[in-house]
């Protein structure tokens, strides 16, 4: 299987900076069909450092982000996380997930791959800003 996904998405993180790439796991579900999990270091313009994990294969075409207009927290039994949903493109939309300590997540999907996309607390712009370009096609390609 090529997987488009991965060498597309690299093309379209123009404002970003790929410091480094790591393939995690392969699975093999059937005959031909790879799945794999791979694991991305991004550096925002501004600086940040950004981590993007992408789960590509047919098992997870099925995956949906449910629909929740409202904010949502862990409380009370929780670390003090939000969960809320934002549509970036008018379209495409991403799950986010906060936590005052360990950060920020943003989960989408394009086809058959799952990009989350995790920053520090303070870089919820820059998560974001990467999971579009991750998750949108580049008109360009």
């Amino acid at each position: 299987m090529t997987c488009t996904l991965l060498t597309a998405s690299l093309a379209a993180a123009e404002e970003f900076t790929k410091i480094r790439e790591d393939v995690i796991t392969v699975l093999s579900r059937g005959e031909g069909q790879k799945e794999s999990w791979i694991r991305r270091e991004y550096r925002s313009p501004s600086g940040i450092k950004l981590r993007a994990e992408i789960l590509d294969g047919k098992s997870f075409g099925s995956w949906e982000i449910p629909e929740r207009p409202e904010e949502g927290t862990d409380a009370p039994l929780g670390f003090g996380s939000t969960y809320k949903t934002l549509t970036i493109d008018g379209e495409t939309t991403v799950a986010i997930e906060t936590h005052p300590m360990w950060g920020v997540s943003v989960t989408g999907k394009r086809g058959n791959s799952v990009i989350t996309v995790e920053a520090p607390p303070d870089a919820m712009e820059d998560a974001v800003g990467l999971a579009k370009e991750l998750l949108i096609p580049n008109p360009k390609q």
